[in-house]
């Protein structure tokens, strides 16, 4: 349910953003849940990297550590729908953070992520390859 919100309108992302304990908890259990679970939480972290307005992106990236759960899908990719949507995410991040100045590349980097993604380029799957 919150990734089809995440996935809505700017005033439905507005409103899911507004209840930073729900895009807390939903950041947490992105990387921390059962498997299932994570990636129902991935997909809405995912959505709002994709959806967002810079400043969600800003809020998600800064106060919420929401690169790290992506990141962990890129060092551990198992599942390639996964890493597809994570790269995904990365990228809007990436591109959210060079336009609006924000140190999204640092976080990723802190996190392990340019390598992760470096790494994925050699990665089995066609879709993969072109998305790191």
């Amino acid at each position: 349910l919150l990734s089809n919100i995440a996935a809505g309108t700017p005033s439905q992302i507005d409103c899911l953003m507004d209840r930073q304990k729900i895009v807390g908890i939903v950041s947490v259990m992105a990387s921390t849940a059962d498997w299932d679970t994570r990636k129902e939480a991935l997909w809405t972290v995912s959505n709002i990297f994709t959806q967002a307005e810079p400043e969600h992106v800003r809020t998600l990236v800064e106060e919420f550590n929401g690169l790290e759960p992506m990141v962990a899908v890129l060092l551990a990719p198992s599942d390639s729908r996964m890493v597809a949507v994570a790269l995904d995410a990365v990228k809007a991040a990436l591109q959210v953070g060079i336009t609006h100045d924000l140190s999204v590349a640092t976080y990723l980097d802190e996190l392990g992520g340019i390598d992760a993604i470096e790494k994925l380029q050699n990665h089995s799957s066609q879709d993969i390859y072109e998305k790191a």
